[in-house]
């Protein structure tokens, strides 16, 4: 059975496999904040895009566990219903005595409480599964975006940092090439005015 629990209750809830198989992803955003390439504001948008995806994924396995934990409940239930039933068809076409017959139904009513008793149980211990699961996923989620803030603001330092020495260079490149076509402008015009002395 595909899902967060896998047809049982496991003793204790975890982040599920299926969402943290994808760190690769939170892996390789981290790694894009080792080269000093993308704006910050792109770097956390493709995080809290990620974000917004582990979430969704998240709460699809909750809903996809809780409806098949929903089904079987009800699957049981019937079935065990049924069976009841069917014990009362076949024990009054016997026709009891009527001390057989007040046995037969205090037995029943005794199954009946045990049965209802240990489904309440496990509708207990289920829903203590899925919010411990809730609890585990939102701390998961958390202390990655606290690594992720961590490293972001250092990126945004660095960021700056780059396109500052970057505008500088810009300017200081400018500047020199233009200094070199003044030079070369003005060394024309030198080579010009001397042609022009030779000639007269």
């Amino acid at each position: 059975v595909a899902g967060l629990f896998r047809g049982v209750l496991e003793p204790r809830a975890e982040v599920p496999e299926e969402i943290r198989k994808d760190n690769d992803e939170f892996a390789f955003i981290m790694k894009l904040m080792g080269e000093t390439k993308d704006r910050p504001e792109k770097i956390r948008d493709r995080f809290n895009s990620e974000v917004r995806k582990r979430r969704e994924k998240f709460t699809k396995l909750q809903q996809k566990d809780r409806e098949g934990f929903n089904n079987e409940e009800r699957k049981s239930r019937e079935a065990f219903l049924k069976k009841l039933k069917e014990d009362r068809e076949d024990f009054v076409d016997d026709k009891p005595t009527p001390d057989d017959r007040k046995e037969f139904f205090s037995e029943q009513e005794t199954k009946r409480r045990e049965y209802f008793a240990d489904q309440s149980d496990k509708r207990r211990d289920f829903e203590s599964q899925m919010r411990e699961r809730q609890t585990t996923f939102d701390a998961y989620i958390r202390e990655t975006t606290s690594e992720f803030n961590s490293e972001h603001r250092a990126y945004g330092e660095r960021f700056r940092q780059w396109e500052k020495e970057k505008k500088e260079f810009d300017q200081s490149k400018s500047k020199h090439e233009k200094e070199q076509r003044e030079q070369r402008a003005a060394a024309r015009e030198a080579g010009q005015g001397q042609q022009g002395q030779v000639g007269g």
